[in-house]
């Protein structure tokens, strides 16, 4: 009896033991999940302060940026911005004050202009003069009077007056474009340096390349152009007048009987790129391409090629590159 009574409080014992562990492990486990789902949340509330959406990096990576870090570049960004709204400002008032003395330099170029080009004979209209003034001081009108002497265009042409091929000395062509044109009040210094150009130095080599008209079209052949239908000494034509490089039966290129009309022509034909005005009283009409040309489409040498007397778009640049280079004499 005594021996059966140890045993059952030896079990009973070890119940309340294994209880008590129990217990004691379902605590600690209880404890420890708290503790954890409390640290945890304080975890994600300081992540949830300090960083943004997650961004992939180049690596493949996904990094945070700290909004602290962010919030500090958008304050200086918006610091800058005003900062730029304020120069703007700034800019934009200087701008104003810029732009208002450009017009008035603008406004008193024109004046000066518009002066400058009615002291020449038959100047252009005052649309011709404003459009005139504002490309620059490069540009070169093609009325007015000549600024090259005969001095300078006979010393510039001398390394080649022995291979002009002219109804005249190279002297009195040179005193033909100065005196008609300022009869017509146009460059003819300029007009004499174009017609360096027109003619190759006044040698008429033949030219290359022309057009026929094949099967319903017209038709480019390379080589040497047939005769008649390019410019020789004897039609003194210094200037392309009617010369098109198509082989017809219309044949347009002009001839003159004198080295004097020729001038007189081409002078004529400048006379009608540059302005509308009628043809200067005591006059009569030698070109007879005038009424061809859109009357004042080019009051400047810059303004022709490009389909202005010639198709070259360097046509311009060559004839003031002459220009340049006769001055120097």
């Amino acid at each position: 009896m005594e021996a059966r009574t140890k045993r059952l409080l030896k079990i009973l014992t070890g119940v309340i033991a294994a209880l008590l562990f129990g217990v004691f492990v379902l605590s600690f486990f209880t404890f420890s999940e708290n503790n954890y789902t409390s640290e945890y949340g304080k975890f994600r509330s300081i992540i949830a302060a300090n960083a943004s959406v997650p961004q992939k990096s180049s690596s493949g990576f996904y990094v945070f940026s700290r909004k602290s870090e962010e919030s500090e570049l958008s304050d200086d960004a918006e610091s800058a911005v005003d900062d730029s709204e304020s120069e703007s400002e700034t800019s934009s008032s200087s701008e104003a004050e810029s732009s208002s003395s450009s017009s008035g330099a603008a406004s008193s170029s024109s004046v000066s202009s518009e002066k400058s080009s009615s002291s020449s004979a038959e100047s252009p209209s005052s649309a011709e003069e404003a459009s005139s003034s504002e490309t620059g001081s490069d540009v070169i009108p093609i009325l007015g009077s000549s600024v090259l002497t005969k001095t300078q265009l006979l010393k510039f042409s001398a390394p080649n007056i022995s291979k002009m091929r002219l109804t005249c000395s190279c002297e009195e062509l040179i005193d033909l474009y100065l005196s008609v044109g300022a009869k017509y009040g146009v460059r003819g210094d300029v007009a004499y340096l174009q017609a360096i150009i027109e003619t190759g130095w006044f040698k008429y080599n033949r030219p290359n390349g022309y057009h026929v008209y094949e099967n319903g079209s017209w038709v480019y052949k390379d080589g040497p152009r047939p005769d008649g239908y390019y410019v020789v000494p004897e039609d003194n034509n210094f200037c392309g007048l009617g010369v098109t490089g198509y082989i017809s039966e219309n044949n347009t290129i002009c001839r003159f009987a004198t080295a004097a009309l020729g001038v007189e022509a081409q002078i004529q034909h400048l006379y009608a790129y540059a302005c509308k005005s009628a043809l200067p009283s005591g006059t009569a009409k030698i070109d007879p391409r005038f009424n061809l040309v859109d009357r004042g489409c080019a009051p400047n040498w810059n303004d022709l090629g490009s389909g202005k007397w010639a198709a070259d778009t360097g046509y311009a640049k060559k004839i003031l590159g002459l220009y340049n280079d006769a001055q120097k004499y």
